[in-house]
């Protein structure tokens, strides 16, 4: 196997080709005498082929009964068996039908048909190997990726002790880079949580170096949140229990400006609580100052209330808490209660609903998923809670194949009658994409 898969393509296509060439001749070998025995005078044996056995359970015709039929004017096959009413057919394969069904004789050769079962057998043993060829080629290329991503790693990283001395020197670099930086520190901190369902807080660092004018930003930890007050919690204070130990051991607490987040209450206990371990080291902080929100998240609520709030005054008040900026930050039961209208039904939620589920039902079967996008050349995106602009990508999509959409639902009307677009839906859809 290892000399077949060391081969050249082209050398292994040939020595496939000659694997199967040689099947027909293996048979007349195994039937050739030995050397020993090459000058017995012995005859070889005969071998009755399966035509020769079809031949015996037949007679001959009849009266004006036609010897050959056929447009190739085959010899026709008359059952001995059958008399009223006799049974004739010009084809062998379904004469022996005939015998095996109406009569359980098997017509066959008393010998197998070594040469057909040879070359079949060698036949699949040679597709076998090309398929293995195909892993090898797949192999070949994981190990490459893997062996350029181990040369990319530094070549004193070659062992545990060797990546923790590694990792402390870098820790020692940065230090002195950050506690050197002519500039104020300035950090950002976010939660995010990992698809195996763990959650960790990033917390990113921007400095300015000397001769430089162009800032720097580096990870300064990414810690998994412990949860011990609460399991799961991303509360100020979960949070604080990570950045404080991140302050010390780089050494900057004196040098901290501004720390950047998402419009999140818990985020301004963060910055009263780092406010409060400053101000015990004799650094004035003062959080409410201090505090940035980030501008993206807080255009996203806003566009969150204008997509899913019930009414008028609801997306008033939204405006108005963000307006405030008070250290309450947003309202916890406003932003539940955008959940709980969720999870009441995307039909609820009018045109922006049916178009989610329409979206829903295309990707959720491959035949349809494949059907509208050969349709329409492509397929549309479903929106989510972390990628703010993708509400707009959605609805500029489904605008752009609205034809094919509607052929869509015309088509699986029943599944989407709930979810019906009706013109008056698609002038919403128009009006929420123009001012999104």
């Amino acid at each position: 196997m290892d000399s077949f898969l060391s081969r050249t393509p082209s050398d292994r296509e040939s020595s496939i080709a000659a694997t199967i060439e040689t099947a027909a001749e293996i048979p007349d070998r195994q039937s050739l005498p030995s050397v020993e025995s090459s000058t017995s005078t012995t005859p070889k044996r005969k071998r009755i082929t399966t035509a020769d056995a079809t031949w015996q359970h037949t007679r001959k015709p009849q009266g004006s009964e036609p010897e050959r039929a056929g447009p190739k004017k085959d010899l026709v096959f008359y059952c001995k068996y059958c008399s009223n009413p006799p049974y004739s057919t010009y084809v062998s394969t379904t004469f022996c039908n005939h015998l095996l069904k109406i009569h359980s004789v098997e017509a066959a050769g008393s010998e197998p048909n070594s040469t057909k079962k040879v070359r079949t057998s060698l036949i699949k043993e040679a597709f076998n190997k090309a398929g293995e060829i195909e892993v090898a080629k797949l192999q070949e290329r994981e190990e490459q990726v893997l062996r350029n991503k181990s040369l990319s790693t530094p070549p004193t990283a070659m062992s545990k002790n060797s990546a923790r001395t590694h990792m402390r020197s870098t820790k020692i670099f940065s230090e002195k880079k950050l506690q050197s930086s002519p500039a104020k520190l300035h950090l950002s901190a976010d939660v995010w949580s990992a698809p195996n369902h763990k959650t960790f807080l990033g917390i990113c660092v921007q400095f300015m170096q000397e001769g430089t004018k162009n800032p720097y930003q580096a990870l300064l930890v990414l810690p998994k949140l412990p949860g011990i007050d609460d399991p799961g919690s991303h509360s100020g204070a979960e949070q604080w229990k990570l950045l404080q130990p991140a302050i010390e051991e780089y050494g900057i607490s004196r040098q901290l400006g501004y720390i950047t987040g998402d419009n999140h209450g818990p985020n301004d206990v963060l910055c009263r609580l780092l406010s409060h371990f400053l101000d015990g080291r004799g650094v004035a902080w003062n959080a409410r100052h201090r505090r940035i929100r980030c501008h993206g998240h807080v255009v996203n609520l806003c566009v969150q209330a204008f997509l899913f709030m019930d009414s008028k005054e609801a997306v008033l008040e939204v405006c108005r808490q963000i307006e405030e900026m008070d250290q309450a930050s947003f309202n916890i039961d406003m932003m539940q209660g955008w959940k709980k209208r969720k999870e009441r039904g995307w039909s609820q939620l009018g045109p922006l609903g049916k178009l989610h589920n329409t979206a829903i039902h295309i990707r959720a079967n491959d035949y349809r998923y494949n059907l509208f996008r050969r349709r329409a050349g492509k397929v549309l995106g479903l929106d989510n809670d972390t990628r703010w602009n993708s509400w707009f990508l959605l609805l500029d999509a489904a605008l752009d194949k609205e034809e094919h959409i509607k052929w869509y639902q015309d088509k699986y009307y029943n599944a989407l009658v709930d979810d019906y677009l009706a013109p008056q839906d698609w002038q919403t859809l128009r009006e929420t994409r123009n001012f999104l």
